[in-house]
């Protein structure tokens, strides 16, 4: 369960913080072996990065609640940080969604950044055999607190994702790359380092 904040913060505490602490009190109440965390990397992303700020940092707080709830109980907390997830059925507002319905469409022009920005997009399906592969591993993992990164290990710029998305769909909307500026701080994400090696 994950609230964006995107429609105000007032559930947002309650969704990312207060109830996985409950699921983790009552996983280590009634010796549950692993519990498993659905982080993001964007959860390490600046503070003084202001997109999302809010859910970035109520997803950090958690996981480090967690880090800190395992060394002293015998329930593995199993952190999977997930890059940028996309596929199927995904929630309309985000990006890869929102660009692919466009392209699809074949909306006439689609206003971007230059679109240089570096990201590590991850399909759904390799999300769940991530999540697979630790549910069905788990009991060859040390005991404490554990973190795997859902990715690719390659990331692509925004124009070459968009423009491979284009070209697959043989469309003819025109992706207007440099028509709007890039969003303040957005080079604190190309920070964060992706290793998927622990996974392999």
């Amino acid at each position: 369960a994950t609230n964006y904040g995107r429609n105000g913060v007032a559930t947002l505490e309650m969704c990312n913080v207060a109830l996985p602490k409950k699921l983790l009190a009552l996983s280590q109440q009634f010796g549950v072996p692993n519990f498993i965390n659905a982080d993001s990397f964007f959860s390490d992303v600046s503070k003084s990065y202001p997109y999302l700020q809010e859910y970035r940092e109520s997803k950090l707080r958690f996981r480090e609640f967690a880090r800190a709830s395992a060394c002293s109980d015998d329930t593995k907390v199993i952190n999977l940080r997930i890059f940028h997830m996309y596929g199927p059925n995904d929630n309309k507002g985000k990006f890869v969604h929102e660009m692919l319905e466009l392209i699809k469409s074949n909306a006439a022009e689609i206003d971007l950044t230059n679109g240089t920005q570096l990201r590590d997009f991850v399909y759904i399906d390799d999300v769940v055999d991530a999540f697979y592969c630790i549910v069905h591993n788990a009991s060859l993992l040390d005991c404490g607190f554990m973190s795997f990164d859902v990715c690719t290990n390659q990331p692509v710029s925004i124009k070459c994702f968009l423009t491979a998305i284009k070209d697959k769909w043989c469309s003819d909307t025109h992706l207007n790359f440099g028509a709007i500026p890039t969003r303040e701080g957005e080079f604190h994400l190309e920070n964060i380092v992706a290793d998927n090696s622990g996974l392999i």
